[in-house]
């Protein structure tokens, strides 16, 4: 049987005519493109998916991991098993926003906490020193009323001006509204996957507008695949291809002290975050980090423990020793060395920061470029210029990473272009 000949306008393609400059070059393309097209722009101007804010920990161990600190405009997912550390984490990743904005005088900033397990500890978070008069709580009882509540405050500190912070205590512990009503499976297989797949595709456009960061802390589920029986985090792949950071939280071994009545006690732990994925930093990093059982993160043993472990610091038998303009000083433990610091030597701490850095610049020439901002800055100001060399390709990626660079480069090419034009005269 003959196949049906096609009406010849249905197969007629549009002919575009080619009424331009054919001697246009790329830069008065762009120009052109840019100006005609809403939707496009130079990569070299301010990118949209730029982090504008970023607060640090004051870790740099855990800074540098995290590609500074937290990035404004980014989803974070922390995920583990349970009593880990991962509300802890999360609860200085808010006290980092809040030091942030309070160092500025800005009074413009509010946390928005979606608690769905109703154990929320105001007395230990105030502890910790997080400033829970900034705190809003919203106990959502379903996902999708808490996605809800998410659109609505994002939508609301936009239109004001206010900076935000939202972190959500877990994804694993709230059902949808299909569960609430129809019981388990009420809203069939994988419910919860779908309605925050469907979510996340909105709510990251509002975030990255508002500058909102939001961290997913969520719970792992074993998995009954032999081939692959890694622990997976319930909630489907929304959360895991919108997420910036995906960070593994799994305690590593308790850490203990000496009580007054001389018996030992258990007064923290010592976990391990697992940088599954990142965007901002080298992925598939390890940084254990102390977490004290009630002040929470523990930034000086975090230090002291990544320092001795990555031999940043010389070791002798018990003793550690690090030589700083010419003077060397010995410590024991973290105690010693936060002692050197505070009693005599307080610039150490920003030095041996300095060094934690160039290490981890030294495992990537991606990474060292990130960080050269960092690193010539301290070098500039402490050791009297730049020390750290860059390979002519390091430089060029330096400057599309730091303007300052860019801007000497630009001068320099200027002085270049004169002093020749000079000397033909």
């Amino acid at each position: 049987m003959a196949r049906p000949k096609k009406n010849k306008d249905e197969i007629e393609v549009k002919s575009i005519e080619k009424t331009g400059n054919k001697d246009i070059g790329y830069e008065q393309f762009m120009k052109e493109v840019e100006k005609e097209v809403d939707s496009v722009y130079s990569v070299f101007d301010e990118l949209k998916s730029d982090s504008k804010y970023i607060y640090p920990f004051n870790c740099s161990p855990l800074d540098v991991a995290f590609g500074g600190g937290i990035h404004s405009g980014r989803i974070y997912e922390f995920y583990g098993p349970p009593s880990q550390g991962k509300s802890t984490l999360t609860l200085e990743a808010e006290k980092a926003f809040c030091n942030y904005w309070k160092s500025l005088g800005e009074d413009k900033y509010a946390i928005l906490h979606i608690e769905s397990e109703s154990v929320f500890d105001k007395i230990r978070a105030k502890y910790i020193g997080l400033p829970i008069e900034r705190v809003l709580i919203s106990e959502a009882d379903t996902v999708e009323k808490g996605l809800i509540t998410i659109e609505k405050c994002a939508e609301k500190a936009i239109q004001n001006n206010m900076k935000l912070f939202i972190d959500w205590d877990t994804l694993a512990s709230i059902p949808t509204e299909a569960e609430m009503i129809k019981g388990t499976y009420g809203g069939g297989m994988a419910e919860k996957a779908r309605v925050l797949r469907q979510a996340m595709r909105k709510l990251t456009s509002i975030l990255a507008q508002g500058d909102i960061s939001i961290i997913f802390v969520n719970q792992i589920y074993a998995s009954f695949n032999q081939y692959n029986p890694e622990p997976i985090s319930p909630g489907g792949d929304g959360i895991k291809f919108h997420a910036s950071v995906r960070v593994f939280v799994k305690q590593l071994e308790d850490i203990k002290d000496i009580a007054a009545n001389g018996q030992e006690v258990i007064t923290g732990i010592l976990t391990n975050c697992f940088f599954r994925k990142n965007k901002l930093a080298m992925p598939k990093q390890n940084v254990p980090i102390v977490i004290n059982g009630e002040r929470g993160f523990d930034s000086w043993k975090t230090l002291y423990r990544f320092l001795v472990t990555n031999k940043i610091v010389n070791v002798a038998g018990g003793w550690k020793n690090v030589i700083f303009k010419d003077q060397e000083f010995k410590f024991q433990n973290e105690e010693g060395l936060k002692e050197i610091i505070e009693m005599r030597e307080p610039k150490l701490k920003e030095f041996l920061d300095y060094m934690v850095i160039k290490a981890y610049g030294a495992r990537s020439p991606l990474m060292k470029v990130k960080l050269i901002e960092n690193i010539w800055t301290y070098e500039e100001r402490e050791l009297g210029g730049r020390i750290t060399n860059l390979t002519s390709e390091e430089a060029e990626l330096a400057r599309l990473a730091w303007k300052k660079l860019q801007d000497e480069y630009d001068e320099e090419e200027s002085n270049k272009a004169i002093d020749k034009q000079l000397g033909g005269e």
